[in-house]
């Protein structure tokens, strides 16, 4: 039974971490230096109409209590993950009597969910997650650029002979 809620772990921690990372706000590097973000990478995916890649979710009910309390605390310097306090009021006050592994998972998620979205501040930091199909379709468009690539280079080179020797 272990090795099931290991297993059952490990796919929430990627599903938060995913979810983490696309409400992540990137840091924009401008000429004047490093400025926090503005916009979330779930809404540039959804002001381009695209839908988020997101890996399965094996506990729906255990995501879903974790957005409905916060998915993380503050401390006034930022987000922190959620407090025993918090998770036991919220239990309280809904009504819900969490098992002693649910609020442990909840509390860990919180943590993850911090954790990841302080990371995915960087720009050049990749999704946690890609769905086959998704790096499917990089492969193909990185095959492309590379292909563009070196035709360039080669047009480039043979602009750059004339008459049969290096100009």
């Amino acid at each position: 039974m272990v090795g099931f809620y290991e297993g059952v772990g490990r796919e929430l921690t990627l599903f938060i971490q995913q979810v983490a990372w696309l409400n992540a706000k990137p840091d924009q590097i401008t000429a004047k230096g490093k400025k926090s973000g503005e916009i979330t990478r779930l809404n540039r995916l959804k002001a381009e109409k695209l839908e988020p890649d997101l890996p399965p979710n094996p506990m729906p009910h255990l995501t879903g209590w974790l957005f409905e309390i916060g998915p993380t605390g503050s401390n006034g310097m930022g987000p922190v993950p959620l407090s025993w306090q918090e998770i036991a009021a919220w239990e309280h006050l809904t009504g819900n009597e969490l098992d002693a592994w649910e609020a442990k998972t909840l509390r860990a998620l919180s943590a993850e969910f911090v954790s990841k979205m302080n990371e995915a501040k960087d720009p050049a930091m990749p999704a946690p997650y890609a769905s086959p199909e998704a790096i499917a379709r990089n492969r193909d468009a990185v095959g492309r650029q590379i292909t563009h690539g070196f035709s360039a280079l080669k047009l480039a080179k043979s602009r750059s002979r004339v008459g049969g020797r290096k100009a």
